[in-house]
């Protein structure tokens, strides 16, 4: 008796510890974040008005105001949610967080230790990116002591179809020859010195995931010439206007990826995978075409899952060729059809593609290369 008693006990202890966690450490699905609270709140406004219940809270974490749409204690609920939304709204870079948002919309700002940021309060709804962006000052810099060497350049990657901000980065080469890279995140300002190069040009390549990357020489001595447009504050501001990879309906992930040259999954893929069964079964007569990527066009050493049931994890049972770019992606987006049939979606939903290495976001040998390596979802949603 006593033993029950006590087993009893402990399964109420562990009850009351999962409800702990269940009600303070969430899922969150984030459509945006911002370092200004009024930013924060004009988009959750906007978000709003197209019919979202959309609360914005502070992150202490990040520093920053999260506006966020949805929140469970489910991962593959949140991240069902992060994909529906990702494919049927604008919101195409609506991420999970999982951890701690108490919600304080009518928090007064005093109470809030804001971070000193480039960044200076809008006027309510004026037009503004629905992308995962921080906006940055376009009209006041930062005072600085000394003033850095070189000019103040800006580089502002839109979508080219809907104009809106895309977060990414920038490569900065002197020449087309040249191994020294410069990486500069996008919207930021960044000073410049001149090239050394005989004609004074910089060669700067749009590295945005999702998007076809895109090319600009500029003219160091004379800016305008080569499409940049000067600010009131004298920094010199190129617009670079980006094609997404592929047009339709498309999820890009944010979490799935593979082990190097390989068709086994990492395993931080499972919960995203897993909210993409669960969107599945909510909709089911969505129908789905699993297309893969990889980085080089290269012939390699290939591991598949072989004869293995592990899908997130290397296994003696797996099997290695030596095969093409493609014949890797075969295998990569054979690797997600698989598992999503082990989770309950039907074998006829699911048509499968292997790209090869024909759609690369990140030149071969840059820094984040490995992103290359990577899936994407064409969703049909049939009737």
């Amino acid at each position: 008796m006593v033993t029950r008693i006590i087993i009893l006990c402990f399964a109420l202890g562990c009850a009351n510890t999962v409800f702990s966690q269940g009600r303070f450490n969430q899922y969150y699905v984030v459509i945006g974040a911002f370092k200004i609270e009024q930013n924060a709140i004009n988009f959750k406004t906007r978000a709003s008005q197209r019919g979202h219940d959309a609360v914005y809270t502070f992150n202490t974490n990040r520093q920053l105001y999260y506006v966020y749409i949805f929140t469970n204690t489910e991962s593959k609920k949140a991240y069902a949610k992060a994909l529906y939304t990702r494919l049927n709204t604008s919101y195409r870079d609506a991420w999970v967080y999982f951890g701690n948002l108490n919600a304080r919309t009518d928090v007064a700002t005093s109470l809030i230790t804001e971070p000193v940021v480039l960044e200076t309060p809008v006027k309510p709804l004026l037009a503004q990116t629905d992308s995962v962006l921080v906006v940055n000052a376009e009209k006041k810099l930062p005072e600085v002591i000394n003033k850095p060497k070189g000019k103040p350049f800006r580089f502002v990657l839109k979508n080219e179809s809907t104009a809106e901000q895309i977060s990414g980065k920038l490569s900065v080469l002197e020449s087309t020859k040249s191994n020294a890279q410069l990486l500069l995140a996008a919207h930021e300002v960044v000073y410049l010195d001149a090239p050394r190069n005989r004609e004074k040009r910089y060669l700067i390549t749009s590295l945005a995931p999702g998007y076809i990357e895109s090319s600009l020489a500029v003219d160091y001595l004379s800016p305008e010439k080569t499409g940049a447009t000067k600010d009131s504050t004298g920094v010199y501001v190129f617009e670079i206007a980006l094609e997404r990879v592929k047009l339709g309906d498309y999820i890009e992930f944010h979490h799935v990826s593979f082990f190097p040259n390989t068709g086994i999954l990492k395993p931080e893929s499972q919960a995203e995978l897993d909210g993409l069964a669960e969107m599945l079964k909510d909709h089911p007569k969505y129908k789905i075409a699993i297309h893969a990527h990889c980085n080089g066009k290269e012939k390699r050493d290939i591991i598949s899952r072989g004869k293995s049931v592990e899908f997130f994890m290397p296994h003696p049972d797996n099997n290695r060729e030596y095969g093409s770019a493609k014949r890797l992606t075969e295998l990569m987006a054979e690797a997600v059809k698989d598992y999503l049939i082990t989770q309950g979606i039907d074998e006829s939903r699911i048509k499968t593609k292997g790209e090869g290495a024909v759609y690369m976001i990140y030149p071969q040998k840059n820094a984040r290369a490995d992103l290359n390596n990577r899936v994407e979802i064409e969703v049909t949603r049939g009737k």
